[in-house]
């Protein structure tokens, strides 16, 4: 009985062997296990998998400054008035106040070019734009007359004179019906020309 019991330990050990030789060796760090494949060279890199794209609309992030309200000119209701019944020549009833215009000048005001020589323009909302420029009467007036077709002037312009000695104020009038260019000179400053332009709406 014990001799059979002895043999049948002796199986079930050599089976054991044997089951564990049949088994691959799990490899070794830096040394390839027998019988198991070389990487080769032609194995692909599976790709990532594709980003979500969101195709939610983003909403508007709000400024930290807040931008200022949108501000409408006031008109002088007179000058409104004056528009109204007279054209472009209503806004002009008082062109002293226009006299001494300050900032940037633009190229083009409304359509109508500025003399390239300006040194300062300024908007009066809604129907004047007045500017410097270091030009003569005569010289500003050769401008606009030369562009006079282009913008509706058909008749010659108006000139006229007014005061005495260096007080003296002479100017020239381009007039439409919805436009008026007034060139206007001092004797006190003859190298210098203020332009007042009124277009009506």
């Amino acid at each position: 009985m014990s001799r059979r019991i002895a043999l049948l330990v002796l199986l079930a050990c050599i089976s054991a062997a044997c089951a564990s030789q049949a088994q691959p060796a799990s490899p070794t760090s830096g040394s390839p296990a027998a019988g198991m494949p070389l990487p080769s060279a032609t194995n692909t890199i599976q790709a990532p998998p594709a980003l979500q794209i969101s195709t939610e609309t983003p909403t508007e992030v709000p400024s930290s400054t807040p931008l200022p309200p949108q501000v409408t000119p006031t008109v002088d209701s007179l000058i409104a008035t004056s528009v109204a019944q007279l054209g472009p020549m209503g806004a002009l009833t008082d062109i002293s106040r226009y006299y001494h215009p300050k900032g940037t000048p633009v190229k083009i005001w409304r359509g109508v070019p500025v003399i390239p020589e300006a040194t300062a323009g300024q908007e009066f909302p809604p129907f004047v734009y007045s500017y410097t420029a270091k030009a003569s009467l005569d010289q500003a007036n050769r401008y606009y007359a030369l562009l006079a077709p282009t913008l509706g002037f058909n008749l010659q312009p108006g000139s006229g004179s007014a005061g005495t000695a260096d007080q003296a104020v002479h100017n020239v009038t381009y007039y439409s019906y919805q436009l008026v260019i007034v060139l206007t000179s001092f004797d006190s400053d003859p190298g210098q020309v203020i332009v007042v332009i009124s277009k009506s709406p």
